[in-house]
């Protein structure tokens, strides 16, 4: 058995799995980082509270800036159906975020309404990306999730054995 043809990419596993407990274990830190700002955050800005104090207000969030960025406004069943939130449930967060200012809406018809984030929201997700990338840039987080993907790319390739002709191509005979 000659280990270069027939098992071609083993140590290509073995540096994948520590590739991967590397990503992981810097996301973990730099998650736990972004945590406690959230804290922070939430004591200091009513909007960030609201948000963040459920994960479905926090998608709401996104999809209200995702509409506003891109010009396409949502209607409550549209909302539901995207985000699998109840139609009375989000009729409240509607009217909750409209009296505060958080979120517009434009009337269809009767008594139909679509809705897009605020000015203000959309700069409060903007400030948060902002933020968030650096977050990711300061530690090592980004150069581990570069390396694992290029491996993730290769990893078609990692079982596939080598064919003499590429051996003798990469110089190996």
């Amino acid at each position: 058995m000659n280990v270069i043809t027939d098992k071609p990419h083993s140590c290509v596993e073995e540096m994948h799995k520590l590739a991967l407990r590397d990503f992981s274990l810097h996301l973990a830190m730099t998650e736990l980082q972004i945590y406690k700002e959230r804290q922070k955050w939430r004591d200091e800005c009513k909007m960030t509270a609201y948000f963040q104090s459920t994960p479905e207000k926090a998608a709401f969030s996104r999809l209200m800036y995702v509409a506003a960025r891109v010009n396409h406004l949502y209607t409550i069943s549209e909302i539901s159906s995207e985000l699998s939130i109840s139609r009375q449930t989000l009729s409240k967060v509607t009217d909750d975020c409209c009296a505060a200012g958080w979120i517009v809406w434009q009337k269809v018809h009767g008594n139909s309404y679509k809705y897009k984030a605020s000015e203000e929201l959309c700069q409060s997700i903007e400030a948060y990306a902002d933020y968030s990338s650096d977050m990711f840039q300061q530690g090592s987080v980004h150069a581990s999730e570069a390396f694992l993907g290029m491996l993730k790319r290769r990893k078609p390739d990692w079982h596939r054995k080598i064919s003499e002709q590429e051996l003798q191509l990469a110089g190996g005979r």
